[in-house]
């Protein structure tokens, strides 16, 4: 049992507190604990009292680490990766979606000032993720997570570890999503994210990856939002090729911006006169400069 419990201890992603290893526990019967415990074989204890049993075997064996202070628990990488690998797949998505339900349950703060109260969500997303529920983690993702990693603390490494777990058979191949929508989001996300973190020659794959999905639209004659491909092509040309030096790439796209910006204004006067006026009126009353 003491393997199962630590196999689902690697479950977690970060250092946990021991209400969240509670929720894992069930009553159960204890084993033989000589020495060590003073217990005898098949006495009937309680789930949360064979937990701390457990615990303080696997501190003592110095697999577990416990820090005194915080009341967290830990392992080791290497620990945490032999730990997770021997989990069965049944128990693994089983011990994922209890603790989902665990930290679905916690109170989200009324303010997020750093990473410690994202610190839930991001637990809640981790286990959403890897119990098989991409959709649901896409949604957590842009509901709970983005605003916040994003724009308030810029934590962009962690966006990428975040949605790299979108994509289990690799960048190369499509997050495990059901809708080309949301498919292409995270795709479009991801390679910001890479750009915004110093890493412009991951992004670049990615970025071109989104518009031949847009160009592949178009060759069908789908409707697409050429705003998002205009914002798309931007994106690689200010955020990727100015960088690495391809400025004439860059150049070529920014053209094709333009023209696909130019598209989708002609495409909005055409089925709404309005714009085009309310426009001319903006542009006749500007006033010049001296």
């Amino acid at each position: 049992m003491q393997q199962k419990l630590l196999s689902r201890i690697a479950c977690f992603r970060r250092p946990v507190n021991y209400d969240a290893l509670r929720a894992l526990a069930k009553t159960k019967s204890a084993g033989l604990r000589v020495g060590a415990l003073g217990r005898r074989k098949g006495v009937q204890i309680s789930s949360e009292a064979a937990l701390d049993c457990d615990l303080r075997d696997l501190i003592g064996r110095g697999l577990l680490h416990h820090d005194f202070g915080t009341n967290r628990f830990d392992l080791h990488p290497i620990v945490r990766r032999y730990a997770y690998d021997s989990l069965a797949e049944l128990d693994r998505v089983g011990a994922h979606t209890r603790l989902r339900d665990y930290f679905a349950a916690v109170p989200e703060p009324e303010k997020m000032r750093n990473l410690d109260d994202l610190a839930p969500v991001i637990e809640l997303y981790h286990h959403t993720v890897h119990a098989g529920q991409y959709d649901a983690a896409l949604t957590l993702f842009r509901d709970r997570i983005e605003v916040t990693a994003n724009y308030q603390l810029g934590a962009y490494q962690l966006q990428i570890d975040l949605l790299r777990a979108l994509f289990p058979e690799g960048e190369d191949k499509p997050p495990r999503l059901k809708d080309k929508r949301d498919q292409g989001w995270a795709i479009n996300q991801l390679a910001y994210s890479y750009s915004q973190a110093g890493q412009p020659r991951r992004a670049a794959p990615l970025f071109e990856w989104q518009i031949a999905i847009f160009e592949e639209q178009l060759d069908r004659e789908e409707q697409i939002n050429k705003a998002d491909f205009a914002i798309t092509l931007g994106n690689l040309a200010y955020l990727v090729q100015l960088h690495i030096g391809a400025l004439t790439a860059a150049e070529t796209n920014l053209f094709r911006r333009r023209s696909s910006l130019y598209a989708n204004r002609r495409a909005q006067c055409r089925f709404d006169p309005r714009h085009c006026r309310q426009r001319y009126r903006r542009q006749r009353y500007r006033p010049r400069r001296l």
